[in-house]
């Protein structure tokens, strides 16, 4: 028997495309199934340990243990010690998240037939993935401007740190045309700075030159990853942010639409009519 806890969930256009979940095995079991919606997972074990079968391979879960999937393989968990149940959290994502054509995330369904699911703890890149973990945890539980932004962004570190550790450039070329890590590095850079500081300037240029690439480049990959253009994504931030400082600094419409980063009052009314539908 198990028991299911959504901490927190992502719906776009009426499709939950994210959740952040804490699962509890709590008796002697092997629970074995097969699906084929195409999720990917990332789990971390919180406490207790089991046998993990997958497809044809074996891992123990103990505390710390940091593991990754796809819901098309075959597996099952049996229990160790009923007196202790087994505690696991994780992220669940439709790759239509990560916009388009799960490019981000293909390597994980196309994978080397020596590719492990579990992330070992001697690896390069297992304590910062884990950290973020941990920093995920924290951002679907607490409350706060930009939840969903902050989330993607991780998110993104995170597939960066697992692509590294798993060595995803090492794949055949088909596949390898779907995933570069330092493609990911630089989409999730700059969408953590856009959302955390859409006052800035956030031009083409001046982000293109903040990671050292061209500016055409920058934009087709801005839109590749992320579905939509620059300029639509900052006008987003930008308005949520001036939305913010109205309501948590009592901040009056003027002052918050120059803080966010508008050049002019008319600018920032038609910005929020655009993405809210509602006048200041």
């Amino acid at each position: 028997m198990s028991t299911v806890l959504n901490i927190y969930t992502i719906t776009n256009n009426k499709l939950n495309t994210f959740y952040f979940r804490r699962q509890e095995f709590f008796s002697h079991q092997t629970l074995s199934f097969q699906t084929y919606d195409e999720y990917l997972k990332i789990f971390r074990v919180v406490s207790g340990t089991a046998i993990w079968r997958i497809e044809k391979r074996e891992y123990r879960l103990q505390q710390d243990g940091i593991f990754i999937l796809n819901n098309t393989e075959r597996r099952g968990i049996v229990m160790e010690d009923e007196s202790e149940p087994l505690v696991l959290e994780y992220i669940q994502f439709l790759p239509i998240m990560l916009y388009p054509n799960q490019q981000c995330v293909m390597p994980f369904f196309f994978r080397p037939s020596g590719f492990s699911n579990k992330i070992s703890r001697d690896g390069e890149r297992y304590g910062e993935i884990l950290s973020l973990f941990g920093k995920m945890a924290q951002e679907c539980a607490r409350d706060g401007r930009f939840k969903n932004e902050y989330i993607y962004s991780i998110l993104l570190q995170m597939l960066v740190e697992i692509g590294r550790e798993t060595h995803i450039d090492k794949l055949d070329e088909k596949s390898r045309q779907y995933c570069s890590v330092k493609n990911y590095e630089i989409i999730s850079e700059a969408v953590r700075y856009i959302t955390q500081c859409p006052y800035e300037d956030l031009s083409e240029d001046a982000l293109a030159k903040r990671f050292y690439i061209s500016k055409f480049y920058f934009s087709h990959l801005f839109k590749f990853y992320n579905g939509m253009n620059l300029l639509t994504y900052v006008k987003i931030c930008r308005v949520n942010y001036a939305i913010d400082l109205i309501r948590s600094k009592n901040m009056n419409i003027t002052d918050a639409a120059f803080s966010s980063g508008f050049g002019c009052i008319s600018g920032f009314y038609k910005a929020v009519k655009d993405v809210t539908g509602l006048s200041p």
